[in-house]
């Protein structure tokens, strides 16, 4: 998809072995700050996971949620309370690199549409990932099992 410009946020280890196209930039070992203003400028994000197991990513789609951005994403048990496909994002099988540039094109053409899935992504993320809801959460935990006499 040379037509659409890339930033690639990623480690070296993965990296190696591919030739990275003239259209994508990559950085390596930014700060937090810059990762997020990457995401901030960016129309959506995209989350491309080894497997259907592979849990992680959730830091950058709940900063993505929170910035309006749609997201794109492997189809992973650990994310499928965050990315809700044709709600806020995009799930595409593991290692399906058609399926991925089909979702990634989609969204490049369609603006509109990843605005709509970034807006429904912020009511997602303010109405279940913030962080006083985690700590929330936590107490009841800790209520319930104080309770309880169980550990």
């Amino acid at each position: 998809m040379p037509q659409i410009p890339l930033i690639l946020v990623a480690g070296a280890e993965n990296l190696r072995g591919l030739n990275v196209p003239m259209n994508v930039q990559v950085r390596q070992n930014i700060p937090l700050a810059e990762a997020e203003a990457i995401i901030r400028q960016s129309r959506f994000v995209v989350v491309p996971l080894l497997d259907g197991r592979t849990a992680c990513g959730h830091v950058t789609i709940v900063y993505s949620l929170f910035e309006e951005r749609a997201v794109v994403a492997t189809n992973s048990s650990a994310l499928a309370e965050y990315v809700i496909p044709g709600r806020n994002g995009i799930l595409v099988p593991p290692q399906d690199a058609g399926a991925l540039a089909q979702a990634i094109e989609s969204l490049w053409n369609n603006p509109d549409e990843a605005r709509r899935l970034g807006t429904a992504g912020r009511e997602l993320a303010v109405t279940h990932c913030l962080e006083s809801q985690t700590v929330d959460y936590f107490q009841r935990l800790v209520d319930q099992f104080s309770a309880t006499g169980k550990s």
